[in-house]
């Protein structure tokens, strides 16, 4: 018996040899890492792309959820509120924490042009005789665009909000978040009376 059985063992090495072929015999490779995973289970390219597979190298960093008044908003996504009530010609002498930025161009002048992340907290520009407008920029975007007809000391608040009577305002700050760049821009209608621009935002990492 066991020699008819020697008799077939050349055959069945030659079946055996037929049917493992070299790209088969290097798939025993990979068993040194363990359990191969069915073809039929794995992911496809079509859900396992390139940008999927890059949001794992932000785990490292930690997840975080932005609160809504952090979202930044869409392009000129924000309203233009109304104009205050005059008599604030010295804003940032009755604000502390506020920095002033003054134009007499009658073309948009940055009063902030920053690369980098924070959160933009106020922004309002002041006139006195003239129109002027001011314009905010957040990661690129226009969020906002407003001008204010002449009338002494009156502002145009495009960040935030002024309240309390005429001469002693309160700022009222809104957080809003930029990712990449900060721009805040003003002008005036005329030269002889310059826009003064204030603002207020935190840088962060």
């Amino acid at each position: 018996m066991s020699g008819s059985f020697l008799l077939g063992l050349p055959g069945k090495i030659g079946t055996l040899l037929t049917r493992l072929s070299a790209a088969r015999a290097g798939y025993l490779d990979n068993l040194s890492a363990g359990a191969v995973a069915q073809a039929g289970t794995a992911l496809s390219t079509g859900q396992w792309t390139n940008a999927r597979a890059g949001y794992l190298d932000a785990l490292n960093t930690g997840v975080t959820v932005a609160s809504p008044l952090l979202t930044v908003v869409k392009a000129n996504g924000m309203m233009e509120g109304s104009d205050s009530p005059a008599g604030m010609a010295t804003l940032d002498a009755s604000m502390s924490g506020l920095t002033a930025h003054s134009t007499s161009s009658t073309t948009f002048v940055d009063a902030v042009n920053y690369t980098g992340a924070g959160v933009l907290l106020f922004a309002a520009a002041q006139k006195s005789a003239q129109d002027v407008t001011i314009e905010v920029l957040i990661d690129g975007t226009q969020i906002v665009s407003a001008t204010l007809t002449a009338g002494s000391g009156t502002c145009a608040v495009a960040v935030g909000a002024l309240c309390g009577p005429t001469g002693t305002p309160v700022v009222v700050f809104e957080p809003i978040q930029f990712r990449t760049s900060l721009q805040i821009r003003h002008k005036t209608a005329s030269a002889a009376a310059p826009s003064i621009c204030y603002h207020r935002y935190r840088k962060t990492a």
